[in-house]
């Protein structure tokens, strides 16, 4: 037998007798603190002491007139319409690198950390893609729909009606075209994007918005031409801004609803809170923003209209209205400006941007769709 074939002594150890190990404790000298140098680790210190906590969602107070106000105005501001195209892009990708920085730091519980020329530098490529970009698209919107132009297309107007004396009804019709013309393309720039269009859609809208507006601007002055005659001084100048609110009023109201009746048909998009995940089209929700935005823009001339004309009361009854007809032309353009600037944003602000149906209020379809998830809020994109 060879000796691989013997069989090898098996190992064994007896655990429950094994001696006892003696514990060593060691003495280590504590490390060096790490240093990059007095003069670097005070600059280090006064860096972080010059950072402070920042977030782009907590810049206004969304869920107060005041807070949407100034967002509002922040981004409807005439200065950004001319903000070039490559700046815009270049804003975007600030702000969308930023936001991903915000959410890293939100899973982590912690503050984005910035200096106050960073944060200046964020406020305002926030503002310039609020104002530039479209919120469901995120492409550029045609400068010539943009928000930011609003006073910058509509003091012209105000300008060739103010100075022409003449004025034909040829003339009228005219003007209130051109001007349905510049509404009807700024609300449809401004609509909510997720309901297709097809040039056919936006064809007989802009026809039926603009001709409807017009017609309505037009008669309304003479269905009441009988009612203004008698009146004078006061009276007069009150119930010509009263007619003229009203003609503009139901005007862009109806002009509105036109051009995104593609929408009531065929239903808008509704999204989590959080905007991250989709549900479906919601008519329901369609109609509720198409009301709104048709609301805020009944509402938009009032400021426009009334603002001047008892501004001209106050400066005549304080003697300091000038005589000089150019000079007169010119203060009344400076008024219409003013009122112009702040309507824009005092109409659009009375509703959230974002809007909200409950799980009682949606679509039956997209209600029967989410019962498993228990979704009891759907958000929309109610435009502007």
């Amino acid at each position: 037998m060879s000796k691989d074939d013997k069989k090898k002594p098996e190992l064994k150890l007896d655990f429950k007798n094994l001696p006892e190990l003696k514990s060593t404790t060691y003495n280590l000298p504590k490390p060096p603190p790490v240093s990059l140098g007095k003069k670097k680790d005070e600059e280090a210190l006064q860096d972080l002491k010059d950072r402070k906590p920042f977030s782009l969602r907590d810049q206004y107070d969304l869920n107060t007139y005041q807070g949407r106000f100034r967002h509002q105005f922040s981004r409807i501001n005439p200065l950004l319409f001319f903000v070039s195209e490559p700046t815009i892009l270049e804003c975007k990708e600030k702000v969308e690198k930023h936001r991903l920085r915000e959410e890293a730091s939100r899973q982590i519980n912690a503050p984005v950390l910035l200096k106050e020329k960073e944060i200046e530098e964020l406020v305002y490529a926030d503002k310039v893609v609020g104002s530039s970009l479209h919120p469901d698209t995120g492409k550029i919107i045609p400068f010539y729909q943009r928000m930011s132009g609003f006073v910058i297309f509509n003091v012209p107007l105000v300008f060739a009606v103010l100075f022409t004396k003449n004025q034909t009804p040829a003339f009228n019709a005219t003007f209130q075209g051109i001007n349905q013309t510049y509404n009807a393309s700024m609300n449809y720039g401004n609509r909510n994007a997720t309901s297709p269009y097809t040039i056919a859609d936006m064809g007989k809208g802009y026809f039926a918005a603009t001709a409807v507006s017009v017609l309505i601007a037009l008669y309304t002055r003479k269905a009441f031409a009988s009612t203004l005659k008698p009146l004078s001084g006061y009276s007069l100048t009150f119930a010509n801004s009263s007619l003229n609110y009203l003609a503009g009023a139901l005007a862009g109201a109806s002009n509105l609803a036109l051009m995104r009746y593609r929408e009531m048909q065929e239903g808008i998009k509704v999204y989590s809170k959080e905007g991250d995940e989709e549900y479906g089209s919601s008519k329901v929700a369609a109609k509720k923003a198409i009301g709104q935005t048709a609301f805020s823009r009944f509402l938009l001339p009032l400021p426009v209209l009334f603002f001047p004309a008892f501004a001209q009361l106050l400066f005549t009854k304080l003697r300091i209205w000038p005589r000089n007809t150019y000079a007169t032309k010119f203060l009344e353009l400076s008024f219409c400006a003013i009122a112009l600037t702040v309507a824009l944003p005092m109409s659009v602000a009375l509703f959230q941007q974002r809007g909200m149906i409950t799980r009682d209020e949606v679509d039956e379809d997209i209600r029967e769709a989410t019962k498993d998830k228990n979704v009891q809020e759907f958000y929309f994109n109610k435009g502007l």
